[in-house]
């Protein structure tokens, strides 16, 4: 098989591929997921997709990455220490409705991170970088958390499982309690935004480091 051109087209395979993917293990999970039909969504040769991707299991980790490197950068800005309140709050918007509309890619992405006895570490050790870079910028706030564990649990318990769970869950959780779709959003958002402020706020001075 001859290389790919070494170009713009190269690039813009590479991104019909990964969004053909994305479709495809939103909707039928990672194990149902089949390289033909990604490559076929795709309009590409099975065998191209084994050139930029060496496995399914490599194709999926590339969209995780991608991923978390846009809400890092979400999340890059709502720390900005130049940011007002309603500047922050803003920003949180932008992240929930971004969360929000890769729920499907989200779902398949927590239930491979759950599944008993599994070995893969990958999703933890993408988690577990992008917290290390949020670091410094939380240091430029007056944030001290010298702990990583601390800075782990922090980010990833308070901030984002529950944004993640609440964006994956909503739509059932509205059905089985009758709740008010916009009163929902509201409270969660609220919510949200005071468990973020705390954490990033520069007002309290916080120090997890206790």
């Amino acid at each position: 098989m001859k290389n790919p051109p070494q170009n713009n087209t190269r690039q813009d395979t590479k991104i019909r591929i990964l969004e053909a993917a994305e479709k495809v293990f939103s909707e039928k999970g990672f194990d149902g997921s089949r390289v033909d039909e990604i490559a076929r969504r795709a309009k590409v040769n099975k065998a191209l997709i084994y050139y930029y991707f060496s496995s399914k299991q490599n194709l999926f980790e590339e969209l995780i990455k991608e991923h978390l490197e846009e809400l890092a950068d979400y999340r890059s800005n709502f720390m900005d220490q130049d940011l007002s309140e309603d500047q922050k709050r803003e920003n949180f918007a932008l992240i929930y409705q971004m969360v929000k509309e890769k729920k499907d890619i989200l779902r398949t992405i927590f239930m491979e991170m759950m599944k008993s006895g599994s070995s893969n570490t990958f999703f933890f050790e993408m988690f577990d970088q992008l917290f290390k870079d949020v670091k410094p910028r939380l240091g430029e706030n007056n944030i001290f958390i010298e702990d990583d564990n601390k800075l782990w649990i922090s980010l990833f318990f308070f901030v984002t499982l529950p944004l993640f769970s609440y964006a994956i869950l909503e739509e059932k959780m509205l059905d089985a309690y009758n709740m008010d779709p916009r009163k929902a959003k509201d409270h969660f958002n609220y919510l949200m935004q005071e468990v973020c402020l705390a954490l990033f706020s520069n007002e309290d001075q916080c120090n997890l480091t206790k």
